[in-house]
């Protein structure tokens, strides 16, 4: 009986000494793992207050990366998935500007300010054209009257053609000047539209199942 006792504290013993050994062996490698992991936007490991995380499918050096790194980088991006293993990022979105901070801001920029003063140059020429043409046949309708009845066209047809003419002529105003509208807002539209800032979503489901934190 003392030999059979002897063989199986021995055995638990060997036993004993694979588990520890196992448990070494895995808090080595996370040991390793985390001494030795870079972010790989910034490729930098220790950054005070913020941990890396693995937010993505990515596996070994290429999954880890800070949060600020890849929030800065899907900003910029405009991205919304890893550019590596395809994984969409759960995420928050709000508006970067207010209507009139977004204004400010697209016109300032050369290109947009180029653009708006040259519609405004336009729609003041159309303006002053517009009123030039009404003011000609308002002050002169008695004129053409006069004209049209030495040339045996009655009144009443002369007015007809000159309000017809007016009305052409508001007509094409009123949609040069929608066309010059709608070539300035919808690009800013669009533009504010699509300028957000993109946060990641930090919910504890998130966290559990989606980042993994290397400290």
């Amino acid at each position: 009986m003392s030999v059979i006792e002897s063989k199986k504290s021995s055995i638990s013993i060997s036993l004993d000494n694979k588990e520890s050994k196992a448990a070494l062996l895995n808090s080595l490698e996370k040991n390793l793992s985390s001494n030795f992991s870079v972010c790989r936007i910034c490729h930098a490991n220790n950054v005070p207050g913020e941990n890396l995380i693995s937010p993505c499918r990515c596996k070994g050096s290429l999954a880890y990366v800070h949060l600020s790194c890849l929030e800065t980088w899907i900003n910029e991006s405009f991205r919304l998935t890893c550019e590596l293993c395809g994984f969409r990022y759960r995420s928050i979105q709000t508006r970067r500007y207010t209507i009139c901070e977004s204004l400010k801001v697209w016109l300032l920029h050369p290109r947009n300010k180029v653009h708006m003063q040259a519609d405004v140059v336009i729609a003041f020429l159309l303006t002053l054209v517009t009123i030039g043409l009404a003011t000609v046949c308002f002050i002169g309708m008695e004129y053409f009257i006069i004209e049209g009845n030495q040339a045996g066209v009655s009144k009443k047809w002369i007015k007809a053609s000159i309000y017809m003419f007016l009305a052409l002529v508001i007509a094409g105003y009123v949609s040069s000047i929608y066309l010059l509208f709608k070539n300035q807002f919808v690009p800013w539209y669009n533009w504010w539209k699509a300028t957000v800032d993109v946060r990641l979503a930090q919910t504890s489901s998130n966290t559990r199942q989606n980042i993994e934190f290397v400290t």
